[in-house]
């Protein structure tokens, strides 16, 4: 444990870390007055962690960020992009997913920082050596940067529906990305990619409608979204005003009360003259084509 008198060094440590996301250099924290002894001593006492020589973390810092620092740079990729609950496709984050510098010398192993590795010789890492479009602040690029780098890992829909989500408003906060970020971000794309920026729509609020929507452009059915039936009813689409479109996120719709009230709202828009398809998680992201189709022959019959 740290002296009595070491408490206020200890407390300008963590400021030094909540002002930088959780990680900073030993410059930084030279900076605002602490010596390099201070620093060494605060890491002797658990009160930091040393992920590589010169960077000192918050102990709480997420494994992967540790291991992203460890290895010569920050998260990026689809490990960023989790890291902001932007949506990526199941299994993509097994791979860790590393940004550096385009110059970066003197690669770790992410899980071993005393040992050297060449660049693309660890398994399950991935480096992105991509310029970055805004300035690193703690462990990760930011979400633009994790949008370019995405672009080059998933699937089109999957990128539309991470941009989707980085631009939507929450009730209760501000989207993920500025509109300033937001207009660097499509020039920055591939050419072949820079349709995803167009399709981009904060109003999807789930990945899978984001799927949905976007077989619906392709099929060239006309829909809206996130329409409000009567003051209290919003659904997910609604085609040609009378066939509601529901998707079931992975995780709701799945307790037994909520299960019993999207049941009710389907029989109260039925009483309304509505048809109403609702399909789950796992139908939309292995089962397109098939949910699709189901739409589009139910579309074809008319009202």
């Amino acid at each position: 444990m740290l002296p009595t008198d070491w408490s206020a060094v200890a407390a300008r440590a963590r400021a030094v870390l909540a002002a930088n996301d959780g990680v900073a250099h030993l410059s930084t924290f030279v900076a605002v007055g602490l010596s390099p002894h201070q620093v060494a001593a605060l890491f002797r006492c658990g009160v930091l962690i040393r992920p590589r020589i010169g960077w000192y973390a918050d102990p709480a810092l997420p494994f992967d960020a540790v291991r992203a620092i460890r290895k010569g740079g920050v998260l990026g990729g689809t490990s960023a992009a989790k890291s902001y609950a932007l949506p990526i496709p199941e299994g993509a984050e097994i791979e860790l997913q590393v940004s550096v510098l385009d110059n970066a010398s003197r690669l770790r192993d992410s899980r071993n920082r005393t040992r050297h590795v060449a660049a693309g010789e660890e398994e399950g890492v991935r480096l992105h050596w991509q310029p970055r479009l805004e300035a690193v602040l703690g462990y990760r690029v930011a979400v633009v940067d994790a949008l370019i780098q995405l672009a080059l890992c998933v699937p089109f829909d999957w990128l539309v529906a991470a941009m989707d989500r980085a631009l939507h408003v929450p009730r209760d906060g501000v989207a993920l990305i500025s509109g300033e970020s937001w207009a660097l971000l499509r020039p920055a794309l591939p050419e072949r990619l820079r349709h995803a920026w167009d399709l981009a729509d904060g109003r999807s609020e789930s990945p899978i409608e984001t799927i949905v929507r976007l077989g619906l452009i392709r099929l060239g059915i006309a829909f809206d979204i996130q329409v409000w039936l009567l003051p209290y009813h919003r659904v997910d689409f609604l085609i040609g005003g009378w066939l509601i479109i529901e998707v079931d996120g992975k995780r709701y719709h799945v307790e037994d009360e909520q299960f019993e009230a999207d049941r009710d709202r389907d029989a109260l828009f039925a009483a309304w003259g509505f048809r109403v398809l609702r399909f789950s998680y796992r139908q939309v992201v292995e089962e397109l084509d098939w949910v699709l189709d189901v739409i589009s022959t139910v579309v074809s019959r008319g009202r």
